[in-house]
């Protein structure tokens, strides 16, 4: 899967990842660093 960046540095996940996850509109996702670099992601509803 690709995700694209805009030139505002913003990135659109697909729905079924979204859903995947459980968040939803308003919640946020946080990158974690690990070994091979940023990939284990959370998320909070703030």
């Amino acid at each position: 899967m690709v995700i694209k960046i805009t030139s505002k540095r913003q990135v659109t996940f697909p729905a079924r990842v979204l859903a995947a996850l459980g968040v939803q509109a308003g919640d946020s996702l946080e990158l974690h660093e690990g070994p091979a670099g940023y990939s284990c992601f959370t998320f909070m509803n703030i």
